[in-house]
């Protein structure tokens, strides 16, 4: 794939620059930048919005048209095999690299006396959440409740039973198939609109980060996130890397081919931000309808 021309790059500057201006009034006007947390939260909030009905639309009309349940069940099994193996070499590799580093080893904390009741949800949620109660969570209690919670893996399940009973009657799902494509375009037109409020919401995700935490507490924390963007490197260059060799084409240009979407994680600290746009430009780049519906997906819910 080729980077795409203006308006996309003029964007991916534009949320550079929002990004850098918000760093700085968060340094120069602290409370002026917490407070300019609301333009992050708006932004993130309205791509939620529209991932639900994205997902659904764009895995209907794939696998509607496509209407191969073989082929579906083996691009699903591909991928969990692909999730599993590759999720696996990125723990050792961040294993490897905390162990070799110790980047907190200078903070010199007692345990004993820190508070960890914000990371309660976190490490309740992995105790109750077994194989069994995984898949169950997958089927939603009602239709709608799938997109009125974000269950990204529940959306995904009513799309795939949707799309194959719509390929399975033919001719007769013809007009709903039709209205689901004009309707998926509806969506994509809103993503776009959406996505012209980003470097406002990176501006002001950034100056609360800086506002709040300040540039001295963040600095105390260089080894650390010194340490995430090694890890990071290094796994998406050798190993992200390796598997784009031998796939035949070259990582680095899907990097630069989706400069935007990894601009806008790091600006808002959200990657279901990137999710509409991931898909819009993986189809463009000339993947399947329904792999890019399955897969991203997928992908995104498997590793939360």
């Amino acid at each position: 794939p080729t980077a795409p021309r203006s308006p996309r790059v003029s964007l991916y500057i534009q949320v550079l620059i929002g990004i850098v201006l918000g760093g700085l009034l968060g340094y120069l006007q602290p409370k002026l930048g917490v407070s300019m947390r609301p333009f992050g939260d708006a932004f993130v909030n309205l791509v939620k919005m529209l991932i639900g009905p994205i997902i659904f639309t764009t895995v209907v009309v794939g696998l509607a048209g496509m209407g191969d349940l073989k082929k579906i069940g083996r691009v699903g099994a591909k991928a969990l095999l692909y999730f599993e193996i590759i999720t696996t070499l990125a723990l050792v590799i961040g294993l490897v690299v905390s162990n070799v580093f110790t980047p907190g080893a200078g903070f010199h904390a007692d345990p004993s006396t820190l508070d960890a009741k914000g990371l309660a949800r976190y490490t309740g949620a992995a105790k109750e959440m077994g194989t069994v109660e995984f898949l169950m969570n997958i089927i939603p209690k009602t239709f709608v409740s799938a997109f009125a919670e974000g269950e990204i893996l529940q959306v995904l399940l009513l799309a795939v039973l949707f799309g194959l009973a719509l390929g399975s009657i033919g001719d007769h799902g013809r007009p709903i198939l039709n209205l689901l494509n004009e309707v998926a375009r509806v969506f994509f037109g809103i993503v776009n609109l959406v996505t012209r409020l980003a470097p406002l919401a990176a501006a002001g995700a950034m100056a609360y980060t800086i506002g709040q935490f300040g540039v001295g507490s963040l600095a105390r924390l260089g080894a650390l996130l010194a340490c995430v963007y090694l890890t990071c490197a290094v796994f998406i260059l050798l190993v992200l890397g390796a598997v784009a060799r031998l796939c035949g084409f070259r990582i680095l240009r899907i990097i630069r081919y989706i400069r935007e979407e990894l601009l806008l994680v790091v600006g808002t600290s959200s990657s279901e931000s990137a999710l509409p746009g991931l898909m819009e430009k993986m189809e463009r780049a000339g993947c399947a309808k329904p792999v890019v519906g399955i897969v991203v997906p997928s992908g995104y819910s498997f590793n939360l």
